[in-house]
């Protein structure tokens, strides 16, 4: 089943998050959406979840110096708009 793909990619995000490596758990979010929206309609609470996850951890890269994705913060504000855009 792709959606249980989709959760361990989920999870493994969620394991770098934690472990404060955030250009990991985004590169590991970013493959859980991917899946999951081959599988689930767009509004889909576990796709707003895995937004979520994504805009936080950008958030948190922000602040982290040695993040790839510190500069990228225009990236942020697009996800961001995708996840408001589901309410």
């Amino acid at each position: 089943n792709h959606l249980n793909i989709a959760d361990t990619y989920k999870s493994m995000g969620v394991i770098c998050y934690d472990m404060k490596n955030y250009d990991k758990a985004l590169e590991c979010y970013e493959k859980a959406l991917a899946i999951m929206k081959i599988s689930l309609h767009s509004d889909h609470p576990l796709i707003a979840e895995i937004y979520t996850n994504i805009a936080n951890a950008y958030k948190q890269s922000l602040f982290t110096e040695s993040s790839k994705t510190s500069h990228g913060l225009h990236e942020h504000w697009k996800y961001l708009s995708l996840f408001e855009g589901l309410y």
